[in-house]
């Protein structure tokens, strides 16, 4: 990947509000930042699917 190519990359999932690592999107919807116990993970994607 070029440099910009990367800060393009960059920019657009910084303003989706990835601002750091870990990050998880699912299904180019939902965001899931940060490090998280499985509980979470589990919470929140029953949610997701629930609005489905």
């Amino acid at each position: 990947m070029t440099r910009g190519r990367g800060r393009a990359a960059e920019a657009l999932w910084v303003s989706r509000g990835i601002t750091g690592v870990p990050a998880v999107v699912v299904e180019g919807k939902w965001l899931i930042a940060g490090g998280q116990p499985a509980g979470v993970f589990e919470e929140a994607l029953r949610g997701m699917a629930s609005r489905e």
